[in-house]
């Protein structure tokens, strides 16, 4: 923003507003893409260990539309274990994107500014 003109002001400050609420909405869907990929992942496994057919289907039914079978005992925990270890791992990734951010505009920023 210091490098606008001052006529430019209310421009350059609309723009990086927009910008910024861009990379939010992106941010939050590739992360949560992520999340219920790996928590699909692991409720196959889960349905797959307890011998029942078509294990991708009843995850992603699970996981995306958030139905149960109701059948079953402990869903609820295993569902509860898969969103919390999806949520682990989009963190780390947040955290690792985070770490290498910082560590690029340390690296290319003017140390005059």
């Amino acid at each position: 923003m210091g490098y606008a003109p001052a006529e430019c002001a209310g421009i350059a400050s609309a723009t990086m507003n927009a910008l910024r609420q861009i990379g939010t909405t992106l941010g939050i869907t590739v992360l949560g893409s992520i999340m219920s990929i790996y928590a699909i992942q692991q409720m196959s496994e889960v349905v797959s260990s307890n011998n029942m057919l078509n294990a991708v289907g009843t995850a992603q039914s699970a996981i995306v539309r958030n139905e149960l079978p109701s059948n079953q005992e402990g869903w609820l925990l295993a569902y509860r274990n898969v969103m919390a270890a999806g949520f682990g791992i989009v963190m780390f990734c947040a955290g690792v994107l985070s770490v290498a951010t910082t560590v690029l505009l340390v690296v290319f920023t003017p140390s005059g500014r």
